[in-house]
């Protein structure tokens, strides 16, 4: 296990802030300031070892592995009984979280009324490949993995940085030809490992040794704070005399809306708000600090429906890209593809400031389904 004798290496970035927004409609209100859900990125750089093929999604294949070996820690008397890792981090049932007794309609809205909430995780490539695409690296190369934990899932640091290490050593992806002739999962070892929590980044592994902090937890975040203030969420505000913005779906995106997926010629601003709403009002009330009142997260869907109103969207550079992948768990191939281009927003600007808001939120969390795997990125202009 990764060993925590010291505080690691330092690194600072630093941005400036940007215009405040103007006063709202009051409709639109308690939009003005998102719920704060703070998170971790665990970045992880592999080097191959041999030929390796990842089929699209390809971060599925990493997310895929972490749960197998998540698995494997516990026994299956643990996992039955919702005690282990494996259940709390990768299966996520409602008890995992105590979800509040809130209106079933709200639950329903919230994305929370089934019996499992949304991952505290997603895990993607640092660079994404083009949609639909495998991912396929040489003896040599190396790809760039994050696992982004959300609130309190950091606390599992420890555990998590030891089967990065372990994954891939036997080989990834589907079988191809190695050197030799023989055919084989490429193997890749782990090169470097660090930690960004807002405008601080820690230095965890240099290929080597493993230095983690002497605690892993939620009081993390408090000490990065600490370092170097990151500006308030406020500020990440577009232009007061922009009235458009322009948003790309990096990765496959699938929306759900009055109860079917989201084709290009049903995007709209009631679809894209609703998605958005449940995505981060959903992730706040499962993982963010302290208690989220009903009758916030009621005003919250009433301004998004409010929000709509005056907000039209350009979808002509939007398209869906079919992909599939394969669920160990249902033992066959299921749908993963969705929306990809880019969406351009039209509203007066205290409207879009309050879009921009939100969006930003959306940036780190991916919206839609299949986030856990990387799907769902956004990028704002």
């Amino acid at each position: 296990m990764p060993r925590a004798p010291s505080l690691p290496t330092l690194f600072v970035r630093t941005r400036l802030p940007m215009p405040t927004s103007s006063r709202l409609s009051p409709a639109t209100e308690p939009l003005t300031n998102p719920p704060t859900l703070r998170t971790a990125t665990l970045c992880l750089r592999y080097r191959a070892e041999g030929r390796v093929h990842l089929p699209s999604p390809p971060a599925h294949v990493w997310r895929g592995q972490l749960g197998y070996y998540l698995h494997r820690l516990a026994s299956e008397a643990e996992h039955e009984q919702d005690l282990s890792l494996y259940q709390r981090l990768f299966r996520t049932p409602r008890s995992a979280v105590g979800v509040p007794d809130y209106d079933g309609r709200l639950l329903g809205a919230l994305g929370l009324a089934g019996q499992h909430v949304p991952h505290p995780f997603v895990v993607r490539h640092a660079k994404p490949e083009a949609p639909a695409t495998d991912r396929r690296l040489q003896p040599g190369a190396e790809t760039v993995v994050e696992m982004r934990l959300l609130g309190a899932a950091l606390r599992h640091l420890p555990p998590l940085t030891a089967l990065f290490e372990t994954i891939g050593a036997d080989g990834l992806g589907r079988r191809v030809e190695q050197r030799g002739g023989q055919k084989a999962r490429g193997p890749v070892t782990l090169v470097e490992a660090t930690l960004a929590m807002g405008p601080v980044t820690l230095s965890l592994y240099d290929g080597t040794e493993w230095t983690l902090p002497p605690t892993c937890g939620p009081e993390l975040y408090e000490q990065a704070a600490a370092m170097a203030p990151a500006p308030d969420a406020a500020s990440d505000a577009v232009p007061e005399n922009r009235e458009a913005l322009s948003l790309t779906f990096r990765t496959p995106t699938r929306l759900r809306h009055a109860g079917d997926l989201v084709r290009p010629n049903r995007l709209d601003a009631d679809a894209l708000a609703a998605t958005l709403y449940r995505r981060v009002a959903g992730l706040a009330v499962c993982y963010a600090p302290g208690d989220h009142e009903e009758t916030t997260l009621q005003e919250w869907q009433d301004g998004f429906k409010a929000l709509g109103a005056p907000t039209t969207l350009a979808t002509g550079d939007v398209e869906w890209v079919t992909d599939r992948r394969y669920s160990h768990r249902q033992e066959r191939r299921v749908p993963a593809g969705g929306l990809v281009g880019t969406v351009r927003l039209a509203a007066p600007p205290e409207a879009l400031r309050t879009w921009a808001r939100w969006l930003r939120q959306a940036e780190t969390l991916h919206l839609g389904g299949g986030t856990a795997m990387g799907l769902g990125r956004l990028q704002m202009d």
